[in-house]
C-alpha cells in the first residue's frame, strides 16, 4: 500500500472520529435547549464526516487500486496525490474552523477561512482528477480500435 494511501486512510478515520464527536456534542446541546450551538456544530460535523472522511477515503483507495498505465510509470506522480491530500485537509479544516468562527467568533476571519476552503476543496478535486486521468482506460474494444 502506497504511503499516501496510508495517510489518507488515517486522516479519513480521524475526520470521521472528529465528525462523530461534533455530531454528539451538537446533539447534547440541542437536548439542553442550546439550539444555536447545536446548529452551529451540525454543518461542520457533516463536513468532517462527508468531505473529510468519505471523500478522503475515496481519494486514498482510488490512488491505490486504480490500474497502473505501465510498469515504468507506476501510479503516476506521487506529488499530485500528496497535493490533493494536503489541499483536501487544509480545505476541510478551514471550512470547519471558519464555520465556527462565523457563528461564535471573529466573523471576518471566519469568512476568510471559508474563502480558503472554497478555493482549496475544488482544487483538491481537480488535482485528484488530473492525478487519476492518466490511469483511466476505456473498454478493451475501444482500445483495440485506436
Amino acid at each position: 500500500m502506497p504511503p499516501v494511501t496510508r495517510w489518507t486512510i488515517r486522516a479519513a478515520a480521524l475526520n470521521v472520529l472528529l465528525g462523530m464527536i461534533l455530531w454528539n456534542v451538537a446533539g447534547a446541546f440541542q437536548g439542553q435547549g442550546a439550539s444555536s450551538l447545536a446548529s452551529a456544530l451540525h454543518a461542520p460535523s457533516l463536513h468532517l464526516l462527508v468531505v473529510g472522511g468519505l471523500t478522503q477515503m475515496v481519494f486514498g483507495v482510488a490512488w491505490w487500486l486504480f490500474p497502473v498505465r505501465s510498469k515504468d510509470r507506476g501510479r503516476g506522480h506521487p506529488a499530485l496525490a500528496w497535493a490533493a491530500f494536503g489541499l483536501l485537509n487544509v480545505g476541510c479544516l478551514s471550512r470547519v474552523v471558519g464555520s465556527l468562527l462565523v457563528a461564535y467568533g471573529n466573523a471576518s476571519a471566519g469568512r476568510a477561512l471559508l474563502l480558503v476552503a472554497a478555493i482549496t476543496l475544488p482544487t483538491a478535486a481537480l488535482v485528484f482528477a488530473a492525478m487519476l486521468g492518466g490511469r483511466l482506460r476505456g473498454p478493451a474494444s475501444a482500445r483495440a480500435r485506436s
